[in-house]
């Protein structure tokens, strides 16, 4: 017996595990949105145990009878379409019977998908319209469209392509077909069933046979399976695949053959016809065993029922065609036609079984949900670990260009080998000056002590006064003049120095350009001045001793001694080698130019690619992040797989 008090104990331990993901501000909003689809159709099966509506599926191979057994099932012509050699069915039809006391011939209702626009699958449109028609509270909410019940609509919606006519602008969803009430009906009058009708499997025109997603989809709908099998029409691969596909998904005990058997061989006696007719019916069931693959279901476990349907049809529906024979024939074959029997027991059956059934089937779906929610947390779980994985790969790819980015400057700044000079402008522009400056020092401040003559001499201590003057006066305008020039006045082996600083620009954008993304631009040779204190540099001791270098040297600072004014020039010219030696030493030494144009580089190349420096660091922070997070939703979907785990095997345990 079904207990209620379970299932709702088990629904509660399902909220619990949804709405923990659900309302969890840590999990990403993608994954949110599809827990929220595996979790509704949860939450669907769960209410489809509070629906009393038995929904049977005929289905078959082409003209094995199907329509004619709902027909006859239905008391009705109008309830499905048939036809001799083509395929009449080409969509599945919904056929249920309007309630007692309802006025109207019948109608036909026609569900149309929605727009393009609403990201709703077509199967869950599906689901929508059957909870609708179930009396689930559910809101299909899609288009339909109402038609009179007769053979010409019928033909119409259930026998011709969509897009042929008014009627069928586009593939309906379902189509459902409403029958007058008949208390001859006894299948939909007093057991209450709806009869989904389907196309052939074999089907070659009828789309949802040609899908079995769609196909399939219904048949997980249905609680019971009226297979009708033709004693004529074999079964071929293409259903027998379908077959297996449908018994994964389903428990045998929903299953029953109904097997149509055709008299053609009217001219043999009636012993023979029935024999090979017994006979044809034991392979036909055989067949249908072996190929269903089902190791419960075998031929002691399957229910089947045997009748002529088109003899059958004919004694309901087409008596006017029988009035040559015996009147009493006539009623004979009705009442003791082989249909009949299988109607009786059908009806028995679903009265017997149909419950057992219907909720053996809600667990069987309901079990199988609980595993496809298992599935989708462990497909979820193995897609964040694949992610945190390709994430750390990438965060490992960012630290290695970033770090290659933060070395290109540094790689750029090793001038060894390289000698730095004046340029012949800049050496010119010192020698002028130092002319310029020494004639007012002869002419002004030592004009009384140094005559304007060569031959004459001069006191020792006047000279020197003279030559330190000159001294003092050279450092301070060689550093004036070095800071007010330009790099490219400044020497190297094969260029001026913006011309091998721009080359090695050049050198880094074709090594490094996929890295940088854009290149780094030329440094303007227009205005890079020298920025450095020529003061603290001195090749050899102060200026003195490299003048001063003849033995006389001590007696310059004697004021008695005098020495000869011709010597001035020279001892000049020897203060501007100094000084020119003393530039090139201060050029290539410690803190120079070198360091100088290390240091423009470095910070040129810095300020133009600070902004991919902080991309990528913006894009490890991001990884990082993210990381953070996937770890976090794997912590709450492992722990939601292992009590789906547990609550999954409590389903299959759910007594019925």
């Amino acid at each position: 017996m079904f207990d209620k008090e379970i299932l709702d104990e088990l629904k509660i331990r399902f909220d619990k595990i949804a709405e923990k993901i659900s309302k969890n501000g840590g999990i990403s909003i993608e994954s949110k949105e599809e827990w929220q689809e595996r979790e509704a159709q949860v939450e669907r099966k769960f209410d489809m145990f509070g629906s009393d509506k038995f929904f049977v599926v005929a289905t078959g191979m082409l003209k094995a009878g199907k329509s004619t057994l709902v027909n006859l099932l239905a008391r009705n012509e109008n309830a499905s379409p048939i036809g001799f050699g083509v395929d009449t069915t080409l969509r599945p039809a919904l056929i249920r019977m309007q309630e007692e006391g309802d006025s109207g011939a019948g109608k036909i209702r026609v569900y149309f998908p929605r727009s393009s626009r609403d990201f709703e699958s077509a199967q869950i449109q599906l689901q929508k319209i059957l909870d609708e028609i179930r009396s689930l509270n559910a809101d299909s909410r899609c288009d339909s469209e109402e038609f009179p019940l007769n053979q010409q609509n019928l033909q119409k919606i259930l026998c011709s392509r969509s897009g042929t006519n008014n009627v069928l602008p586009v593939e309906p969803l379902l189509v459902l077909v409403e029958l007058p009430f008949s208390r001859e009906s006894k299948i939909f009058s007093e057991s209450g069933c709806v009869i989904f009708d389907m196309p052939g499997l074999d089907s070659e025109d009828a789309l949802v046979a040609r899908k079995f997603e769609a196909y399939n989809a219904i048949f997980r709908e249905c609680d019971m399976v009226l297979f009708v099998q033709s004693n004529v029409s074999p079964l071929n691969d293409k259903a027998c695949g379908y077959l297996r596909e449908i018994g994964s998904t389903r428990h045998e005990c929903t299953y029953r053959l109904v097997q149509n058997k055709m008299n053609a061989r009217y001219w043999r006696q009636e012993s023979a016809i029935d024999e090979e007719l017994q006979d044809q019916a034991r392979k036909g069931r055989a067949n249908f065993l072996k190929k269903i693959g089902s190791p419960s279901l075998g031929e002691d476990s399957l229910i089947f029922w045997t009748a002529n349907l088109g003899m059958a049809y004919d004694s309901i529906f087409k008596k006017n065609l029988l009035m040559e024979r015996d009147p009493a024939d006539v009623e004979k074959l009705r009442n003791d036609s082989e249909f009949l029997v299988l109607e009786r027991k059908l009806c028995e059956d679903i009265e017997k079984n149909g419950e057992f059934q219907r909720m053996n089937h809600r667990k069987d779906e309901l079990s199988l949900e609980f595993k496809n929610v298992l599935s989708f947390l462990q497909m979820k779980i193995g897609k964040i670990d694949e992610e945190k994985s390709e994430s750390v790969e990438k965060i490992a790819n960012l630290t290695k260009d970033l770090n290659e980015i933060l070395n290109i400057s540094r790689k750029s700044v090793n001038f060894s080998g390289i000698k730095f000079t004046l340029s012949e402008d800049l050496r010119k522009k010192i020698q002028e000056t130092f002319l310029s400056d020494f004639k007012k020092i002869r002419l002004n401040e030592f004009s009384r002590e140094i005559p304007r003559t060569d031959s004459l001499k001069i006191r020792g201590s006047d000279f020197n006064r003279f030559l330190n003057e000159c001294d003092g006066l050279a450092r301070e305008k060689i550093g004036e003049i070095l800071k007010d020039s330009l790099l490219k006045d400044v020497r190297c082996a094969e260029s001026d120095v913006v011309s091998l600083l721009n080359k090695m620009i050049e050198e880094i954008n074709d090594v490094h350009l996929d890295l940088l993304k854009v290149p780094i631009p030329q440094i303007n040779r227009g205005g890079q001045k020298i920025d450095f204190d020529f003061g603290k540099f001195s090749k050899a001791g102060e200026v003195s001793d490299k003048i001063f270098v003849s033995e006389k040297r001590f007696l310059l600072f004697e004021k008695k001694i005098e020495t000869d004014s011709r010597d001035i020039s020279e001892r000049y010219r020897r203060i501007f080698d100094h000084y020119e030696a003393e530039s090139e030493c201060a050029f290539n030494s410690e803190g120079g130019i070198r360091e100088i144009a290390g240091s423009l580089l470095k910070s040129h190349v810095e300020s133009f690619v600070r902004d991919r420096q902080n991309d990528l660091n913006a894009r490890i922070d991001e990884l990082n992040e993210k990381i953070s997070d996937l770890d976090f939703e794997r912590k709450v979907f492992s722990e939601a797989a292992a009590s789906i785990k547990i609550l999954s095997q409590d389903v299959r345990g759910l007594p019925v």
